[in-house]
């Protein structure tokens, strides 16, 4: 006959379930701190303004919006859908920025198929204290437009 005992879990001791339980409660103080949790807590400014390609508005597109490292600057990222020359963070999925100097990365599109579209980045600076305003005029020469195939 096999001894079968080894295999089987050990019976729970008082000192086990002790730290099982300080594990659990660990476990759900580090959640409600919100370290991982689902809820962004960080302060964030709303950026909005105009987006033009050489004086003319931009079709549409979208426009990100980071800290800028370089410059030792974190925080939150704004991201924007740019329609008829115009981009706002309100309601979009990264709705606004942390402030300071950021970049901003403009992804424009110069026909509404997606056709003609340039790509360009450029230093930002948003407010710490409040909502940004800004007008953005993208140079042919800074960002010359590319073409592919319509989508």
């Amino acid at each position: 006959m096999t001894n079968h005992d080894a295999r089987l879990p050990r019976p729970a001791t008082p000192l086990r379930t002790r730290r099982a339980v300080v594990r659990l409660g660990a476990g759900a103080l580090l959640a409600t701190a919100g370290c991982g949790g689902p809820r962004d807590t960080r302060v964030r400014h709303r950026v909005s303004g105009k987006i033009t390609y050489g004086g003319k508005p931009v079709v549409g597109g979208e426009i990100v919006i980071t800290p800028d490292g370089e410059k030792k600057n974190s925080g939150a990222q704004g991201i924007a859908a740019i329609k008829d020359g115009t981009f706002d963070t309100k309601g979009s999925r990264a709705p606004g920025v942390g402030g300071g100097p950021m970049k901003a990365m403009v992804m424009g599109l110069l026909e509404a198929d997606g056709s003609r579209f340039f790509e360009h980045t450029l230093p930002l600076d948003t407010s710490t204290s409040g909502d940004t305003v800004i007008d953005i005029d993208v140079a042919p020469a800074d960002a010359p437009e590319r073409k592919q195939a319509p989508v």
